[in-house]
C-alpha cells in the first residue's frame, strides 16, 4: 500500500500469502486529508455587510497560483463549492499569508456569518476553515454624538471628551469598531482656529473624541464618517456647538461629571414642557377650526412636529445614550431614565396626534388656500384700480395749489400705508398656507 501525495489517494496492490494477484486498487482520501494547503486564521474576523474590508488569511502551503477565497453563508463547512458561495481573488504574500478584500454580503439576506475556505490553482477547497462575521454598515444619519464635549459652558482648564455612537440602518448600536471617522473642531471667532483632537476606537461601536479648548469661546464640531464608497458623510446633528468658560471648574469636563447630569435634567424639563404645549396645540378637539387664526395655530403645531422630528429624535437618543453610559459607569439615574422613557412614549403619541390632526384639517387648509387666491386677486384688482384712479387726480397733473396737493398726497400716503398693512396680512396668511409667491405681483 502506498500514498499518492499529488492526487491524495491510497494505492493498494492486491495479493495473498506472498502471492501477488496482479490487481490494483485506489482509494480517494482527498476529502479526508485535504489539499496540501490549509487555512488557520483570519484577521479581522468581522466586517461590514457591504464588503470592501481587507482581510489577512494565515495558514500553510500557500503558493502564488490563482488563489480563490470562498465565503459560504452559515457556519457549516462544505467539501464542494456551494452555489451560494461568494468568491474573491486572493493575493499571495508568503507561504503562510494571503490577503483579500471581502465581497458584498447583502445577497446573503438575514445571515450574519460565513465559512471561509480557499482553493489554489483550481484545486480542492481546504478542509480547514475560519468563521467570518459581518454586520450592518454604520449609517451616519443614525449615528450620534453625546457627552460634555458637545455641551455649553465647559471648562477651559482641562481637555474634554464626547462619544460618537455608531448605529446601523435599524438604529441599533454597533458593537464593534474599525469605522473611520474624522472630526474637525474650529473656534467661532473672526479668525477661526482649528483645535486638534484625538479619536479612540474602543472596538465596541463607541469612539471617544478628546480635545482641549483653552480659551473662552464657542466651537463648531464637524463629525464625518467614511462610507463604503469612500465618501465622507456628515453624522447626524453635525456640526455640533460647544462653548467654554474659564469660570467653570475643571472637573465639569468629566464624562460622568455634574455638567452632564445637569444637562440631562434641563433637557428633560425642556422637552416635557415642549411636548405638553405642542400636544395641546395640535389637538383639534373643542377648537373652532373655521376661524383662520385658530386653524393656523393648529397647523403650526402639526408642522412643528414634522419639521423638528429629526432634532427631537436626536435629543431623545442623546438622553438615552448618556443615561446608559452613566449607568454602565456605576451612576444610577433611575428617575431620569423613567422620565426619558416617558418622553419616548409621549413623542410617539405626539406624532400620532399630529398625523391625525393633519388629516382632519387638510380639507380646511385647501379651502383657505383657494380663498387666499381669490382674496389676493381682488386685492390686486383694487390696487390696480387705485393706481389708475390716482393718475386722474388734480395733483397728479399739477392743477392744484401747493397746500391742496400736500393734503392730497398725505391722503395717498395713508391709503398706501393701509394697502401695505393689508398686503402684510395677506402675505402672512398666504405663507402659512404654503403660498408665499401669491403676493409677489402686489409687492411689485
Amino acid at each position: 500500500m502506498a500514498y499518492d501525495e499529488r492526487d491524495r489517494r491510497l494505492i493498494i496492490f492486491g495479493g495473498w500469502n506472498n502471492g501477488w494477484m496482479n490487481d490494483l486498487y485506489t482509494l480517494d482520501v482527498s476529502k479526508i486529508v485535504g489539499p496540501s494547503y490549509a487555512i488557520t486564521s483570519i484577521n479581522p474576523p468581522l466586517g461590514q455587510i457591504s464588503g470592501g474590508v481587507e482581510i489577512t488569511l494565515k495558514g500553510v502551503g500557500f503558493t502564488s497560483n490563482n488563489i480563490q477565497v470562498y465565503f459560504t453563508p452559515g457556519n457549516q463547512i462544505t467539501m464542494n463549492i456551494s452555489k451560494l458561495a461568494l468568491n474573491v481573488q486572493g493575493n499571495w504574500v508568503s507561504e503562510n499569508e494571503i490577503t483579500a478584500v471581502t465581497p458584498d454580503f447583502t445577497v446573503f439576506g438575514d445571515k450574519r456569518e460565513a465559512v471561509v475556505q480557499l482553493t489554489i490553482a483550481g484545486g480542492d477547497l481546504t478542509t480547514t476553515f475560519v468563521d467570518y462575521h459581518f454586520f450592518l454598515d454604520t449609517i451616519p444619519d443614525k449615528t450620534l454624538c453625546y457627552g460634555p464635549g458637545v455641551l455649553q459652558k465647559m471648562s477651559t482648564k482641562e481637555p474634554v471628551e464626547f462619544i460618537i455612537q455608531a448605529r446601523n440602518v435599524e438604529e441599533e448600536n454597533r458593537t464593534s469598531g474599525r469605522d473611520q471617522f474624522q472630526v474637525t473642531i474650529t473656534t467661532k471667532e473672526e479668525e477661526p482656529v482649528e483645535i486638534p483632537c484625538e479619536i479612540k476606537d474602543t472596538d465596541d461601536g463607541k469612539y471617544y473624541v478628546k480635545y482641549h479648548c483653552d480659551k473662552e469661546c464657542e466651537v463648531d464640531i464637524k463629525v464625518q464618517y467614511l462610507d463604503g464608497k469612500g465618501r465622507w458623510q456628515t453624522v447626524r446633528g453635525s456640526p455640533y456647538t460647544a462653548s467654554f468658560s474659564s469660570e467653570t471648574e475643571a472637573k465639569a469636563n468629566a464624562l460622568t461629571g455634574q455638567a452632564v447630569v445637569k444637562s440631562i435634567t434641563e433637557t428633560i424639563a425642556k422637552m416635557q414642557g415642549s411636548f405638553k404645549e405642542t400636544s395641546e396645540g395640535a389637538k383639534s378637539a373643542g377648537k373652532d377650526l373655521n376661524d383662520v387664526k385658530t386653524l393656523i395655530s393648529v397647523k403650526d403645531c402639526v408642522e412643528h412636529v414634522n419639521t423638528e422630528a429629526s432634532n427631537i429624535t436626536l435629543t431623545l437618543d442623546q438622553l438615552y445614550e448618556t443615561l446608559a453610559y452613566l449607568s454602565n459607569n456605576g451612576i444610577s439615574k433611575d428617575k431620569e431614565a423613567k422620565q426619558t422613557q416617558k418622553l419616548f412614549n409621549d413623542w410617539t403619541n405626539l406624532k400620532k396626534i399630529a398625523k391625525e390632526t393633519k388629516k382632519e384639517i387638510q380639507p380646511l387648509v385647501e379651502n383657505e388656500s383657494k380663498k387666499n387666491v381669490q382674496v389676493i386677486g381682488k386685492f390686486e384688482e383694487q390696487l390696480k384700480g387705485y393706481i389708475t384712479d390716482m393718475k386722474k387726480r388734480d395733483f397728479y397733473k399739477y392743477e392744484t395749489g401747493k397746500q391742496q396737493s400736500m393734503t392730497s398726497i398725505q391722503a395717498v400716503k395713508d391709503d398706501i400705508a393701509s394697502f401695505e398693512e393689508n398686503l402684510t396680512d395677506l402675505g402672512f396668511t398666504a405663507n402659512k398656507f404654503g403660498q408665499p409667491d401669491l403676493v409677489n405681483t402686489s409687492k411689485g
